[in-house]
């Protein structure tokens, strides 16, 4: 399927980063906050089989799924993250500095 978007109708000029990690975990940018002005400020989202235990605590051959929930909690929020220990959700407003972005090919189809 073509490209179609009903706002840019041209990809140029556009950088894509399908890919955006934070310590070297994979995380999804849910929106951004226009709290801060003049400051890209993105609300992120992480879930719990894609932290990295050994990049985020220094925790070698573990698993967050072999991590007690409560420990889980506490570490991420001494990290900056509010882990939701019942659904296994991490929430933190990031900067762009503190990202790391994997730029890529653009979506297919419409989006």
């Amino acid at each position: 399927m073509a490209y179609s978007h009903r706002y840019f109708p041209s990809l140029t000029g556009i950088r894509f980063f399908p890919d955006v990690r934070w310590r070297g975990s994979r995380i999804s940018i849910t929106g951004w906050s226009h709290l801060h002005p003049g400051k890209a400020v993105l609300s992120c989202v992480v879930g719990r089989d894609w932290i990295d235990p050994e990049k985020w605590f220094g925790r070698v051959g573990e698993r967050p799924d072999q991590m007690d929930a409560v420990e889980l909690m506490q570490l991420c929020g001494e990290l900056g993250w509010n882990y939701d220990v019942r659904d296994g959700i991490g929430y933190r407003f990031c900067t762009l500095d503190e990202l790391e972005l994997n730029e890529g090919p653009p979506p297919e189809g419409v989006f």
